[in-house]
């Protein structure tokens, strides 16, 4: 009953994988200039810090409000 579906499929197969490896190429070359516009820290030992900081403000702000 799906006979024709399947040999239909397997002859476009092989363009179809092609088409999308372009497409997913393609889309990680647009992305990788974001690497460097990304906001954070990227060592979690100066993320932990900056977090211990924040804590530290935090914590001042508060016994300034009590």
């Amino acid at each position: 009953a799906h006979a024709a579906d399947v040999q239909k499929a397997q002859v476009d197969s092989p363009k179809q994988w092609k088409n999308w490896w372009w497409i997913c190429l393609g889309a990680q070359i647009a992305f990788l200039p974001f690497i460097f516009l990304m906001a954070g820290h990227w060592s979690p030992k100066k993320a932990a810090a900056a977090a211990a900081e924040h804590d530290k403000r935090v914590q001042e702000e508060l016994a300034t409000l009590t």
